[in-house]
């Protein structure tokens, strides 16, 4: 369902830029080591100032059911009830360390680097048993339905047009990027958009830390007396030899538990963590207007999911 509600950027795209650091120039003094990270230990989750303006996983349930009665409704009076969307059930937070490729060394040992590979696949279970016409209806590509009109932009429009009603379309500029989204671009999904281009920013400004240069040259270093060359993590991550889908081979699997125990050896995270929270600081001072802009209108947003839930099931 991810697909077809045009939910967010990918999030592989937003690790690749977290850790592809440049290894030019090191700073003539020597490194600040951060004595405290932003990381619960305990959740394995990494905390970062922009994570209080995404939705809490209720809000997000809140919006994805009404999504699912709405478009499920509108599928109906089309005369197509079978292969209905599911009602999302609540996602609880989940270790994002994989954000930075990071992962315990045993899965290391035994995958290589297929999480961070997994984290890109957006497909479903429900999408991959969706008909041609079901998804011509949600996406408005089939106009004419059992001589039914369908809605402009298909039933997925109609779900994120009703659930936003009574707010408007904004552009928002975030350091360069216009930021837009069609008609049936979901609450969630702009919230996701908006933050993490905004998130993206800050790590590109981190890229260019004298920090978090010199702790990925001290990996670098570390990598290299463990045998492997590689200039970042992200280059170590997206190695071409490595299998896709496959059981990894002895070396990705060698690269890759000597890429995570170089990281914790040189505090990789905690440097990365800690450069990134600064821009993320400054990220919602200077955005502090379209974060209260968002907040004004998921209010709205809840308030019409409240009404679409309480209305019918799905």
């Amino acid at each position: 369902m991810k697909n077809l509600t045009q939910r967010s950027i990918g999030t592989l795209a937003l690790a690749a830029a977290l850790v592809a650091c440049s290894t030019e120039g090191k700073g003539s003094q020597e490194r600040h080591r951060p004595e405290h990270a932003s990381i619960d230990a305990k959740a394995e989750h990494v905390n970062r100032p922009l994570d209080r303006y995404f939705l809490s996983p209720q809000d997000v349930l809140q919006i994805r059911k009404a999504e699912a009665s709405l478009t499920n409704r509108c599928m109906r009076n089309l005369h197509y009830a079978s292969h209905p969307l599911p009602m999302p059930r609540l996602e609880h937070e989940e270790s994002n360390l994989s954000e930075f490729l990071i992962f315990p060394v045993s899965q290391a040992r035994e995958h290589g680097y297929e999480v961070a590979r997994k984290a890109s696949d957006s497909d479903t279970e429900w999408k991959s048993r969706a008909t041609r016409t079901q998804i011509a209806l949600l996406d408005g590509s089939l106009r004419q339905y059992k001589r039914k009109t369908v809605p402009k932009g298909g039933c997925s429009a109609f779900a994120a047009q009703t659930l936003m009603r009574g707010t408007r379309h904004h552009r928002i500029q975030i350091d360069g990027m216009s930021i837009t989204h069609d008609a049936s671009a979901t609450p969630d999904g702009i919230f996701d958009t908006v933050l993490s281009a905004m998130r993206y920013s800050t790590a590109v400004k981190s890229d260019s830390d004298e920090r978090v240069k010199s702790v990925t040259e001290e990996w670098s270093s570390c990598m290299q007396k463990a045998g492997f060359h590689y200039a970042s993590p992200a280059e170590a991550a997206a190695d071409s030899r490595w299998s896709k889908g496959n059981r990894p081979t002895k070396l990705e699997t060698s690269v890759a538990v000597a890429d995570m125990k170089c990281k914790k050896e040189v505090r990789y995270l905690d440097t990365v963590v800690e450069v990134q929270s600064e821009n993320e600081r400054n990220m919602a001072a200077e955005q502090s207007t379209t974060l209260k802009s968002l907040q004004k209108d998921l209010k709205v947003w809840l308030s019409n999911a409240r009404k679409e839930v309480n209305r019918q099931p799905a």
